[in-house]
C-alpha cells in the first residue's frame, strides 16, 4: 500500500504537502478500474430508484466523501433515512441507515449480477424497499477483480481531485453543479453555468438550453489510455472549432 503520511495535512507547516500522483497507468489497473465503476454505476441506480428526478441527470451520480463515494442520504417513501458507500479503507460498499444498521458488501471475484442482488438485498433489508436494477446488470456475468493497492491509488488521487474541483467550485458566482463521479464513463465532474441560453434551442429543454462548461477528471478511455483532465464547452465557441 502506498505511503499515506505523503498524501496528509502536515500541522507543523499548516499546509497540505506537495501531492505527489500515483500512476494511474490503464492497462496496468483497467479490472479494478471497471469493478469501481461497477460498484457506482450499481450505486446510481439505487440513488435514481429512491431520488425524484433532476436536471442534467443529478440524479443518477454519486458524490465524493472522506471514505470514498456515496449516493447521499436517501429517502424511502416509509421515511427510512439511508446511504449507500463505497470506502476505500474497508474496501466495501456499506449501505446503513438512521438507525445504525449496516451491511458490508465485497466485489471481488463476484459476478457483477451476484454484487447487484447482494446490494439490491441489503437495501431492501435496510429499508423495505428493493431498488429498481436494469437488466444488464441483472443479467451480467462480467467478473469483479480488484487489487486494494490499485485501489488506493485511485482513491488518493480522487480526494485530492474532489479537494482542488471543490475549491473551483466556489470561485464562481453563477450556478454549477455539485463535485460528482458519473458511473458511466467513470468520470469527476463540475458543471458551470454562464447564466446564458443557447440561441435556437427551446427554453424548457432543461438539458442542451443551459451554456456550460464541463471539467472533470477521467481514469483514460478507448481513445486516451491514460488519466487526463478535460475541459468542454457548450456551445464550442466559433474560435475554438
Amino acid at each position: 500500500m502506498p505511503d499515506n503520511n505523503k498524501y496528509f495535512w502536515s500541522p507543523k507547516k499548516n499546509k497540505m504537502p506537495a501531492f505527489k500522483f500515483p500512476k494511474l497507468e490503464l492497462n496496468q489497473w483497467k479490472d479494478t478500474r471497471d469493478s469501481i465503476r461497477t460498484v457506482a454505476k450499481i450505486m446510481g441506480l439505487v440513488r435514481q430508484s429512491f431520488t425524484q428526478k433532476q436536471k442534467h441527470w443529478y440524479h443518477v451520480n454519486v458524490r465524493p466523501s472522506i471514505n470514498g463515494f456515496s449516493t447521499t442520504l436517501l429517502h424511502q417513501h416509509h421515511n427510512h433515512i439511508f446511504e449507500l458507500e463505497y470506502n476505500f479503507h474497508q474496501h466495501q460498499l456499506i449501505v446503513k441507515d438512521y438507525s445504525g444498521n449496516q451491511y458490508g458488501i465485497g466485489i471481488n471475484e463476484k459476478t457483477e449480477s451476484d454484487f447487484a442482488q447482494e446490494v439490491a438485498d441489503a437495501v431492501k433489508t435496510i429499508c423495505g424497499e428493493e431498488p429498481a436494477l436494469d437488466d444488464a446488470t441483472k443479467n451480467s456475468n462480467l467478473v469483479l477483480m480488484y487489487n486494494e493497492e490499485h485501489a488506493m491509488n485511485y482513491y488518493y488521487a480522487f480526494l485530492e481531485i474532489s479537494t482542488v474541483f471543490n475549491a473551483f467550485k466556489h470561485s464562481f458566482k453563477e450556478e454549477t453543479s455539485q463535485v460528482q463521479l458519473w458511473p458511466d464513463h467513470f468520470d469527476l465532474a463540475l458543471l458551470w453555468f454562464s447564466g446564458r441560453k443557447v440561441d435556437g434551442v427551446d427554453v424548457n429543454d432543461e438539458e442542451n438550453a443551459d451554456e456550460q462548461m464541463n471539467f472533470g477528471f477521467s481514469t483514460g478511455d478507448e481513445s486516451i489510455p491514460e488519466a487526463y483532465i478535460y475541459i468542454t464547452a457548450y456551445p464550442l465557441p466559433d474560435e475554438m472549432k
